[in-house]
């Protein structure tokens, strides 16, 4: 149980860091962006991923990953 819970611990503060690095990148990218395409370029920044793993033949992958993170995120 308690290996459990620290497996449980591990994935949470990865997906953290994962996030934390993501709002770092994207700050920093912004920083070079006019403000009024900023909307623009947050919402390319979220389809990249997704186009990338389509290319590469990934695309399920893709959907399940992103299905798994929202059942961890709301759920």
């Amino acid at each position: 149980m308690a290996q459990q819970a620290a497996r449980h611990y591990g994935q949470e503060e990865i997906k953290i860091r994962k996030a934390a690095r993501g709002q770092a990148i994207t700050a920093a990218i912004l920083q070079f962006v006019p403000m009024e395409q900023h909307d623009a370029v947050i919402e390319l920044m979220k389809t990249v991923p997704r186009e990338y793993y389509e290319s590469i033949g990934l695309s399920e992958a893709y959907a399940q990953m992103e299905a798994k993170e929202a059942m961890n995120e709301y759920g």
